[in-house]
């Protein structure tokens, strides 16, 4: 008898900054969702499928787990929330580098809440030493009681192999969701922002990266060749406009530059990257606002 298709769905939770999205794009294969070294990059659920022959995972990546202190950082609370019904598996990265926090015990009990079986993956075994690794694992696995744990480093792929496995392994027999040779779900409008707004995030420090939302309004190809892509980075106040923009618009020429060198190799052509710097007064704490820049009433 053939081998019978697997497939379903693991939602991928914890605090921010703990490799989350790292760990997505190792095991997919594919830079799926961006990655800085700032917390709360991650602002929407990111979709990342990993392919066999006989089976199909499709990993569902969600804003870290903090203290909300705005309406924007209850929205990004309510999407990692949403993954959870949506999976027949949750996938919780810890970071062994540190002891469990307030916020590791809120993603914790979110995952015991939903009676959902957890694979804990204790990420960043390659910055301590075996023996802090153990006893983090006991930390860790106390609070969550996971179905396995394991030791991996999202940054070097140790133990990745393992845990894709066993993940794999314990997935509902059922046909696949997405064609076979798909990473992601993403349209090209939301691919082409998020790209923008990590090389923002990259750029930029303190306060302000945190403030930029970006809309794509226009994607279309031209007859020079080159793909036209028209897009809003939208900011809370003048001050913040005058820093993105930069001197004589240096910094947002950079931004640009950086962003452009990302989409033109997905893209296979030249692009004309039109961006525009836009003063959306307290949008992080504005629910008609948060809206109308996608972050209310999607997933």
């Amino acid at each position: 008898m053939p081998t019978p298709l697997r497939s379903g769905f693991a939602a991928v939770l914890g605090k921010t900054n703990v490799g989350k999205s790292t760990l997505l794009n190792a095991l997919v294969g594919a830079k799926v969702s961006i990655v800085t070294d700032k917390p709360q990059t991650t602002r929407h659920r990111i979709v990342g499928i990993v392919n066999r022959d006989w089976a199909q995972l499709v990993l569902l990546d969600t804003p870290g787990i903090h203290q909300p202190k705005h309406p924007l950082d209850e929205a990004l609370l309510t999407a990692a929330n949403r993954a959870l019904p949506d999976a027949e598996l949750c996938l919780l990265v810890a970071d062994v580098s540190g002891s469990p926090s307030r916020e590791d015990e809120q993603a914790a009990r979110l995952v015991r809440d939903s009676g959902i079986p957890t694979v804990l993956a204790l990420n960043k075994c390659d910055r301590v030493l075996p023996d802090v690794i153990e006893a983090r694992a006991v930390q860790y696995g106390t609070l969550v009681q996971p179905v396995a744990a394991h030791r991996i480093s999202a940054l070097t792929g140790a133990g990745l192999d393992g845990l894709i496995d066993d993940l794999l392994s314990r997935l509902p027999e059922g046909p696949h969701y997405y064609p076979a040779d798909s990473t992601t779900d993403q349209v090209e409008d939301f691919l082409v922002a998020e790209r923008i707004r990590e090389c923002v995030m990259e750029s930029l420090h303190q306060e302000v990266p945190y403030s930029v939302a970006v809309t794509v309004d226009q994607l279309e190809p031209r007859d020079n060749g080159k793909l036209y892509i028209h897009a809003n980075l939208y900011v809370e106040r003048d001050s913040q406009k005058r820093i993105l923009i930069g001197q004589g618009g240096q910094t947002l020429k950079a931004i640009g530059a950086a962003a452009r060198g990302q989409l033109e190799p997905i893209f296979g052509q030249s692009v004309f990257l039109d961006l525009w710097v836009r003063v959306l007064p307290k949008w992080r704490k504005n629910e008609s606002s948060l809206r109308r820049l996608g972050y209310l009433g999607s997933a």
